[in-house]
């Protein structure tokens, strides 16, 4: 029987360990060293990184949580960029960044913690570094909500305070205008006529006419699993006239896919995420975003629940041709 003191000791002692790390000491294999590191977490002894080494989670004492910092070598590179970035600026506005910094922010949870500030009736969601004391954040909280804020009511005041239009009597305009002002008016015209271009509008672009298209052969076909879920995307698509090219089933509820689109100039393939949620944040929607970028395609989110009016708002404005469908 392995004395779990000892073991909470040990790690205490190094500061961070995976089951493999303490077996030859114990003499017992990673499964029942899992088992005991487990239960010393379920008595709040220990905490678990999201982190892992080799796939195997980490555990450590809440109060050695600063070496975390060791195991960002183990971050990918996308993360690894977002965890130096967080760790030099101490707060991020999430509205601020970039849809591949904000899908990486909700990935690092170990070192980006997530607060959400009220202010004006307006709720900002920002993340702050794990070791950053409360004064801190508070202090930087303060110097980004400032100028956030204040650039709103700068906006808003011209339309109250812009002082009114100068009216200029008649007569004076005509003793300025000098003793042939219809001649003058006629030169006006003749230069500005040559530069309207009606007949360049002659018809609307397509909004995805910019994706390259993919040839019919080059799409990827192969059988659905049994997944029910599996079998509603692909009838949806069917149903809508779409083309299922190919599929992954990322797990229980979640398939990442190929969509091709019929459209006026061809067929267009876009990445569609399909997931199985009652409740779609934002967070499904960058997710989303940023892997149709990595593939350098058009971005679709296909989910049965119907995404907040803000979060919509958010689609239109930060996340350009990305399309949401509801099941």
């Amino acid at each position: 029987m392995i004395d779990k003191n000892q073991v909470f000791e040990l790690v205490q002692a190094k500061g961070y360990v995976v089951p493999s790390d303490l077996i030859r000491q114990f003499h017992v294999d990673t499964f029942i060293m899992g088992a005991v590191l487990s239960d010393l977490v379920h008595d709040k002894k220990l905490l678990v990184s999201t982190v892992k080494i080799g796939g195997s989670p980490v555990y450590y004492p809440p109060e050695q949580k600063q070496k975390l910092v060791e195991l960002s070598r183990y971050l990918n590179e996308k993360d690894r960029s977002t965890f130096a970035l967080l760790q030099e600026q101490k707060v991020l506005l999430d509205e601020q960044q970039t849809p591949l910094i904000r899908v990486s922010l909700r990935n690092i949870k170990d070192y980006a913690k997530p607060i959400e500030v009220t202010a004006n009736g307006i709720t900002h969601l920002f993340w702050k570094w794990y070791l950053s004391s409360d004064e801190e954040v508070h202090a930087l909280l303060k110097n980004l909500l400032i100028p956030l804020h204040a650039a709103k009511n700068v906006q808003s005041i011209p339309s109250v305070v812009a002082p009114a239009p100068l009216s200029i009597p008649s007569p004076a305009v005509q003793v300025v205008s000098g003793p042939h002002p219809p001649s003058i008016e006629k030169k006006k015209i003749k230069k500005v006529l040559p530069k309207q271009e009606p007949q360049k509008q002659e018809m609307p672009q397509e909004p995805h006419s910019v994706v390259p298209l993919i040839p019919q052969q080059q799409l990827l076909t192969k059988q659905l699993p049994a997944d029910p879920f599996a079998q509603q995307v692909a009838q949806f698509f069917t149903k809508k006239g779409m083309r299922l090219a190919d599929f992954t089933l990322v797990k229980k509820g979640e398939l990442d896919c190929l969509v091709e689109i019929p459209s006026p100039v061809g067929s267009i393939l876009y990445f569609c995420k399909a997931k199985n949620k009652k409740k779609c944040s934002e967070g499904e929607v960058a997710t989303a975003f940023v892997a149709a970028q990595l593939k350098k395609l058009p971005a679709m989110l296909l989910t049965p629940s119907e995404l907040p009016k803000k979060v919509q708002q958010k689609v239109t404005a930060e996340y350009p041709n990305m399309k949401i469908l509801q099941l």
